[in-house]
């Protein structure tokens, strides 16, 4: 079974929390996307097709800035 990417990291997030003992209340904070940036490339092939790639870029907490 194929995970979405969002599930995925928050599987890895969960293996690191537990690793570090990180406290369930700041994991959950952490889990919650704040931004998200959708972006669209379009991208000329080898044999002259244009292919268009959809690409993310997601910030779960912006406190740093």
């Amino acid at each position: 079974m194929l995970l979405n990417p969002n599930e995925s990291s928050k599987e890895k997030m969960n293996i690191a929390a537990e690793l570090i003992n990180l406290h369930t209340n700041t994991l959950e904070y952490l889990k919650k996307m704040e931004k998200a940036f959708i972006n669209f490339i379009s991208i000329t092939m080898y044999n002259g097709s244009v292919k268009i790639i959809k690409g993310y870029r997601v910030h779960h907490s912006i406190l740093r800035g």
